[in-house]
């Protein structure tokens, strides 16, 4: 895929991010996190610059894999990491990726996709999960006052000039979700606009 190349913004990623949200981001990815890494195979699928890293719970996998298709994003992880033992690093791409997961975490990573693509994403995510497996999505949902929808606009020209964003508008995360996993806890940040969701498999009703 030649969309998504965030190697560009991968020194100043953190900042921004801090800069718009403060601690909001941080919050909404960890804050499922808890013990659910104990003895799981763990996979955290574009990663970025590996601030999920420094979480004491991520100790307790079995092992974790960190997926993401920028080297600088990757370097700066590594280092984040450090002190964990269990940790992979890779840069290969999420749709080519292979391997089983108790456990999968997406924080702001399905809202690069366009439609199709967000689509395979859900799919690739179902095959890589076990039957019992967790998923923890941390996202944006759809903007719904003035100042959110500017927001979210500037945001998306902002890494599509200099990320090649896939994504030109931001799409209805939640209700995708909804059609191919069943929502078991949910916390909204950042007024309403970040959400975090566990979900499972919908045949484990």
């Amino acid at each position: 895929m030649t969309h998504n190349k965030f190697d560009g913004v991968a020194p100043i990623y953190d900042f921004l991010a801090k800069l718009v949200f403060g601690e909001s981001i941080l919050l909404a990815q960890t804050c499922f996190l808890g013990n659910t890494c104990a003895d799981k195979r763990v996979l955290i699928a574009g990663g970025g610059t590996g601030k999920l890293l420094q979480h004491q719970s991520l100790q307790l996998a079995r092992s974790v894999t960190f997926l993401d298709r920028s080297e600088l994003m990757l370097k700066q992880a590594q280092k984040r990491g450090a002190w964990l033992q269990n940790v992979r690093y890779t840069p290969e791409d999420f749709f080519t990726h292979s391997g089983e997961y108790d456990l999968v975490v997406c924080n702001f990573f399905l809202d690069c996709f366009d439609e199709t693509h967000l689509e395979k994403a859900l799919t690739q995510l179902d095959r890589l999960m076990t039957p019992e497996a967790t998923l923890i999505v941390t996202d944006f949902d759809i903007p719904v006052t003035t100042s959110q929808k500017l927001l979210v606009r500037l945001m998306i020209l902002f890494f599509r000039l200099f990320s090649r964003l896939q994504a030109s508008k931001l799409l209805p995360i939640k209700k995708k979700l909804s059609k191919c996993f069943l929502t078991l806890q949910e916390e909204n940040f950042y007024g309403q606009l970040v959400f975090s969701r566990v979900l499972v498999r919908k045949d484990l009703r």
